[in-house]
């Protein structure tokens, strides 16, 4: 994984191996900058991590994956800012140690040969204009090439170039191998420690914590990995999915099916289309005996390389978000709810016979409108006949046809069918139990959340 695009898409969507790579590429150049603009190296590092953690968080926010790089340098930056405006930084060794050596020496560069080796790095530093300071840690903590430092820096490369021999020029040689070797030692790339702790303080990458919804899950996933980012709890209220009452109950028998509070039906999914301005186009394959799924390999590569991961049902019929792939799209990548920040691996054939496909975007609705459309959605349902249906191969019942009921009526037969709990065999009691808490479980998370 060492397209830097690539890297953050993957990170956006949870892959915790591409974010850590992400950490391991950009550490020397992060702890750098900041030491450039703080001078502690301890504080730097402590920094750097911040930053990334922030970055982390707001990976969303990165219109183009590509811009990593310039996007990073802001976020340290501010970080630096905050931390220069907030607190006093612990300097005061340092300059009393450089007012002593100063008292006694003639010139700076004499200071710098009486003090201790952190002390006389940043002296030799403090000899430099702040711009060619910034240089040259980043090409020697950096460990940037001049080419990387004026993309990091925005700046031409002639520039950069400039910067650098100014101030090999203006330390003495004997001040410049010193300088070299010490930021040189000072990498954070030396070890482990410094990705192990950034790690360490990212919260969970999995998407499936508190958003059990699968379809809004999957799909705010998806989109984090585009132009477009939407939080799954406004794709819960522009849906009405945040409203959700529904319940399959088997005809003539004990029967129920966990799809009961799913959210990829036809009207979530098309009112889901209209709020982001995207197509959403479905292959669903459900009920066919042997379903071609590899004539979807062709449409999940390009829609991969144009940056659109693809959401498809796993073996058990949950919505994951397919995020990569190899061997040409025999062997893909996918992001799931059950398996937190470990990626699966696996063949089309493996999957389940249900997709999603995101469109170019296009024209989303306003916010206004899109909350609009999530109210009026929840009450029409709240009101709706039942809908027969046949439950498919995520349900059991032992293939009984049923209905799904919604709004008072889903309650009225949920509430029934859990009186007769006494009535029913060990088999039956462990899926209405199942069901049952699959189903409070979404109403209890999702209709707490804020729209």
């Amino acid at each position: 994984m060492n397209d830097l695009r690539l890297l953050v898409i993957q990170a956006r969507i949870g892959n915790l191996d591409a974010f850590g790579a992400l950490v391991r590429r950009f550490q020397n150049m992060a702890v750098g900058y900041a030491f450039s603009l703080l001078g502690d190296f301890h504080l730097a590092e402590d920094v750097a991590q911040e930053a990334f953690i922030e970055a982390h968080d707001k990976l969303g926010q990165l219109r183009e994956p590509a811009a990593f790089a310039g996007w990073f340098r802001r976020v340290v930056y501010k970080h630096c800012d905050r931390q220069r405006r907030g607190t006093s930084l612990p300097t005061a060794p340092l300059e009393s140690n450089a007012l002593t050596v100063a008292d006694t020496a003639s010139t700076p560069e004499e200071a710098i040969q009486h003090g201790e080796t952190a002390h006389q790095v940043q002296l030799a530093i403090d000899l430099l204009p702040k711009a060619q300071q910034t240089a040259v840690v980043l090409y020697y903590m950096g460990d940037l090439n001049q080419q990387q430092i004026a993309a990091f820096l925005a700046v031409p490369v002639a520039t950069v170039r400039y910067r650098l021999q100014a101030a090999r020029k203006r330390l003495k040689e004997e001040l410049l191998t010193m300088l070299e070797e010490n930021l040189t030692d000072q990498r954070p790339s030396r070890d482990e420690a410094f990705v192990s702790r950034v790690i360490e303080g990212v919260k969970s990458l999995g998407w499936g914590r508190d958003r059990e919804c699968t379809f809004a899950g999957a799909l705010e996933a998806a989109l984090a990995a585009t132009d477009t980012p939407y939080p799954y709890r406004t794709l819960m209220g522009s849906t009405g999915l945040a409203f959700r009452t529904r319940w399959y109950q088997g005809d003539g028998g004990p029967g129920w099916c966990a799809s009961s509070p799913v959210g990829e039906f036809p009207p979530h999914i098309e009112a889901a289309a209209r709020a982001i301005g995207r197509s959403l186009s479905v292959e669903n394959m459900l009920g066919q005996a042997q379903p071609n799924l590899h004539r979807l390999i062709p449409q999940i590569v390009s829609s991969i390389d144009a940056g659109r991961p693809v959401l498809a049902y796993e073996p058990k019929f949950n919505l994951d978000v397919i995020y990569g792939y190899d061997d040409n799209g025999e062997k893909l990548y996918l992001k799931d709810y059950f398996s937190g920040d470990k990626p699966l691996v696996l063949s089309i054939d493996e999957l389940g016979p249900f997709f999603i496909f995101l469109g170019p975007a296009e024209t989303p609705l306003t916010p206004g409108d899109a909350l609009h459309q999530g109210l009026s959605i929840a009450v029409e349902h709240w009101n709706r006949e039942p809908a027969h249906v046949c439950p498919g191969p995520q349900a059991n019942g032992n293939g009984k046809q049923g209905h799904y009921w919604y709004g008072h009526a889903a309650f009225d037969r949920w509430i029934n069918d859990l009186g007769r709990v006494d009535e029913l065999d060990a088999e039956a009691r462990n899926l209405l139990f199942f069901v049952s808490w699959w189903t409070f479980d979404c109403l209890l998370v999702d209709l707490r959340l804020p729209i």
